[in-house]
């Protein structure tokens, strides 16, 4: 079981795509994390398309989610986004790793 849930879970990066992070000027469906927590808490977005992180708080924060790919590997330094394109369609939540209280939800839709 836990195999499968490995390899699931590397399928799953390698489906989603590219990831950018940095201090990028990307706005494509953009997530603020904020201090009082993720701007909009529920985002819809088509399959395929990119979103991004971005942290408009004054301490780092860490976005993260059952799936890899929504996690950047570090804490988003205050201004720092983290973006990437989604390939799973379906019902996703995130949240900050260090405040697991704070909660988003990513909903990825098929292509109209």
């Amino acid at each position: 079981m836990k195999l499968r849930i490995l390899c699931i879970s590397l399928l799953l990066i390698f489906i989603s795509g590219c990831t950018q992070s940095g201090n990028s000027n990307s706005t494509a469906n953009p997530i603020y994390i904020t201090a009082n927590g993720f701007d909009p808490l529920t985002t819809t977005i088509n399959f395929g398309e990119f979103v991004t992180f971005i942290n408009n708080d004054s301490k780092p924060r860490w976005v993260t989610s059952n799936l890899p790919i929504f996690d950047p590997g570090k804490a988003l330094a205050p201004g720092e986004s983290y973006g990437f394109y989604i390939g799973v369609i379906g019902r996703h939540q995130f949240f900050d790793k260090d405040n697991s209280h704070i909660k988003g939800e990513l909903i990825v839709t098929s292509k109209k």
